[in-house]
Formats: C-alpha cells, sequence, structure tokens
C-alpha cells in the first residue's frame, strides 16, 4: 500500500465493522457489490432501514480507509501484515483482527480495529482527549471546545465529533455518564497521542529526555490515567522504538516516528 490519502469519517459503528471484517474472513469470494448485500441481509446490523444500503457502502469504506481490507482482481480481502504501510509500526492487518474475533477476544479485536481507525481518522484521538482532559462534557461542550480543529488535514465539525464519540463510546474509550462523557479504556494510540504533548511540555530541547516518573505523574493529574494502562503502552511504545529509555529513569521521543503513525503532528 502506497502513501496516505486524506479520507473522511464515514458513519458506521463498531459492531457494523467486526461484523463486516466477520464476514470477508468466512467467505473471501465477495466483491464489493455483493458484500454490501451481505451487510444490508444482516438483521443484526439495522438491515431493511431506509438508508441501510448506503449505511452498508459506509462500513465496506471504513474498513478500506481503517486498511483492513481491501479489493483485488474484483474480490474483497482482509489485509495481511505485508501489506501495511511501514510507516506506523503499531497498525493491525485485518486478518489479525479477524484472528481475535476468532479466538473471541472482542476487548482486543475491537482495540485492533481502533488503532487503524485512528491512523486514518487521527481527529478521533483530539476528540478523545478532550473528554480525558476536561471530562465531564456533553457533547455540545466537545463540539464548542474542538470544532474547526484540523489534525493532519482531517477538519473536526459537527457530523465527524457525533460519528466520532459514537465510535470512541463502542470502543469503551469514552463512556456516557448522567453528567455527559467521560474516560474510559485508554488505548495505546491515546496514551501516546497525551504523553507526546506532555513530553513536549516539560522537555527542555529536541533531544532532551524526561523523567519518566514525572511524566507518569502529568499523566495521572490531568488524564486520569492508571499507573499500569501507562506502563504497559509505554512499554508496548518502547518495543516499536517511539520511545528510548536512558539513564536516571528518563526517556527520549523519536518525534518522527509519532508523526509517521499519525500519533500527533
Amino acid at each position: 500500500m502506497g502513501g496516505f490519502q486524506l479520507v473522511t469519517l464515514q458513519y458506521s459503528r463498531f459492531y457494523q465493522l467486526y461484523a463486516a471484517v466477520q464476514l470477508v474472513a468466512n467467505d473471501e469470494a465477495y466483491t464489493k457489490e455483493s458484500l454490501r448485500e451481505a451487510l444490508v441481509a444482516r438483521k443484526d446490523l439495522d438491515a431493511n432501514l431506509p438508508d441501510s444500503e448506503e449505511g452498508a457502502k459506509d462500513v465496506i469504506e471504513e474498513l478500506g480507509n481503517a486498511l483492513l481490507i481491501q479489493e483485488a482482481d474484483g474480490h474483497i480481502k482482509l489485509t495481511s501484515e505485508a501489506e501495511l504501510p511501514q510507516n506506523s509500526r503499531l497498525l493491525f492487518s485485518g486478518k489479525a483482527v479477524s484472528e481475535s474475533i476468532y479466538a473471541a477476544d472482542d476487548t482486543e479485536a475491537y482495540d485492533r480495529m481502533l488503532t487503524n481507525l485512528t491512523y486514518a481518522h487521527p481527529e478521533l484521538l483530539n476528540i478523545a482527549k478532550e473528554v480525558y482532559r476536561n471530562k465531564p462534557l456533553e457533547k455540545f461542550e466537545i463540539k464548542r471546545a474542538i470544532a474547526g480543529n484540523d489534525p493532519f488535514g482531517n477538519k473536526l465539525n459537527d457530523f465527524t465529533i457525533d460519528i466520532g464519540v459514537e465510535l470512541l463510546s463502542d470502543a469503551d474509550v469514552i463512556r456516557k455518564s448522567d453528567r455527559g462523557y467521560t474516560d474510559g479504556r485508554c488505548p495505546i494510540t491515546l496514551l501516546a497521542h497525551l504523553i507526546y504533548e506532555e513530553y513536549e511540555a516539560i522537555a527542555s530541547g529536541d533531544e532532551n529526555g524526561v523523567s519518566e516518573q514525572e511524566l507518569f505523574e502529568r499523566i495521572e493529574l490531568m488524564y486520569g490515567i492508571e499507573k499500569s494502562t501507562f506502563e504497559n503502552h509505554l512499554s508496548r511504545l518502547q518495543r516499536h522504538g517511539f520511545v528510548t529509555p536512558g539513564s536516571y529513569g528518563e526517556i527520549t521521543f523519536d518525534k518522527d516516528a509519532f508523526n509517521a503513525a499519525r500519533i500527533h503532528e
């Protein structure tokens, strides 16, 4: 797959994306049209509604945006690891998502899909960050705070914020409470986005490290991230070369890696 092209967030829900991956995993003889028909026929995917056909098209387009499916020789197939761009070390293939589905690990399947969705749509990270930092927030408050922002050229407006809030709620990244939206399970791409911001706030120069403990204390104070979540995600970011541990408990960040992975500009 070549360089990344700007894509627009489509209306789709996580359970719809999940079911579509499941369908393609079971039968890679689908064409785009026959997959659309199969999605429309699924009663659990809000089938036979006035806009169900358009909705099915959106689901297929979104899976393509997220690099989970691709069309080859007129047929839809799940992507493999070799077909993913090399500039993001965190992405999962469609086949990797289907493996989680067949292992009955829905949490892992959702996390893998979300990783790819935030690569296609980094504005999702901005929505989640606003909620984590200023929780609880009603949807109109989120819109008031970030509408018009355009991370990586993806402009946030009423429509994309509405869709983004639903997707993030589906994935349990944010949760609806009586007082508004609040934080939920923090995925790795969101943690990476947050620690990059705080790293820039406290680092004294481009090449200087920061104290891992000081960084965690800021993340905990400002976003309510637990120590176990911070350590688990940071460990994976280190394995993939985004973060490098140094002496005296300090860490440094590879800013180019964060930018290439569309985590932070």
